[in-house]
């Protein structure tokens, strides 16, 4: 079974993924993902109800949230921990809009994960993965590999979302009885770290997931 998760898809996280398998950038240790956006109650996801009146737990941590979980898990493997904090800036676009997440993979790898739907006058998507001999960050659909201090490798990843190649997956898998590459248990996990830092933010706990 299939799952529609597009970042899976993704074409800048299948690169990066690439250079990971590479080890372009050495071990990695560590890495930051800031997720800035303004969403208000007027507009777009802001205005739907079930959002608003807080028909789901976990509001957007879960809805949108659960992306960046799927192409974390798909790069650094499975969630060994986590420490977060939640907030409820505004209210209207449904509880909460504002987390904070400290993670620990089983890898050893640390990341510090922040996803913000109520920033005012800025705007921010960047993906930073520190290793040993460098440092990759991830704009959106560009990729800076970053080995000196000047004059780093810029790869654009411009695609449609990923959603041509989720269709395709789900094609081939009907049409050739192909594998899919994300799939139904792979959601579970990444609703499962979602709702582990949903807890430890209500708790004030770091929730182990082993």
């Amino acid at each position: 079974m299939l799952l529609a998760e597009n970042f899976n898809y993704r074409k800048v996280y299948n690169s990066v993924k690439d250079l990971l398998k590479q080890k372009s950038i050495g071990k990695v240790y560590a890495a930051q993902w800031n997720v800035f956006y303004l969403v208000t109650s007027d507009k777009d996801y802001g205005a739907t109800k079930w959002r608003q009146q807080h028909k789901y737990a976990g509001g957007f941590m879960l809805d949108a949230g659960v992306h960046n979980i799927a192409a974390l898990r798909m790069l650094f493997g499975e969630v060994k921990s986590v420490a977060a904090f939640t907030d409820s800036i505004n209210p209207s676009i449904g509880k909460p809009d504002t987390m904070s997440v400290q993670m620990i993979f089983n890898s050893g790898i640390k990341v510090i994960y922040n996803l913000f739907f109520t920033v005012k006058h800025h705007w921010e998507n960047k993906f930073l993965i520190f290793g040993s001999k460098g440092t990759i960050e991830a704009n959106d659909d560009k990729i800076s590999l970053k080995l000196k201090d000047e004059n780093p490798e810029i790869i654009d990843c411009s695609d449609d979302g990923g959603y041509t190649d989720e269709f395709l997956d789900f094609y081939y898998a009907i049409k050739k009885k192909t594998k899919v590459s994300y799939s139904f248990y792979d959601g579970y996990e990444d609703m499962r770290v979602v709702f582990a830092a949903l807890k430890s933010a209500d708790t004030n706990k770091v929730v182990h997931l082993e």
